[in-house]
């Protein structure tokens, strides 16, 4: 998602938004694992409050899943 972010992104108070159309497999592929597995991470994510879904948009905040990949 940071990648994706770095790239695609645009920047707002609420963190970087992701404006792509990506399907769980499109996502599975970006990071070369299953659908499920991306699935399942993409929810953990969501639950955690480090990325939001916005219909088809990503909202990520980046500080947050740097501290989450540290721990």
């Amino acid at each position: 998602m940071l990648d994706l972010g770095r790239k695609f992104g645009v920047r707002d108070d609420r963190g970087v938004i992701i404006d792509l159309r990506l399907s769980g497999q499109d996502i599975a592929d970006l990071v070369e694992c299953s659908r499920p597995k991306a699935s399942e991470s993409l929810k953990k994510l969501v639950a955690e409050g480090i990325v939001e879904r916005e219909g088809h948009r990503f909202i990520i905040d980046p500080k947050k899943i740097e501290t989450s990949v540290r721990s």
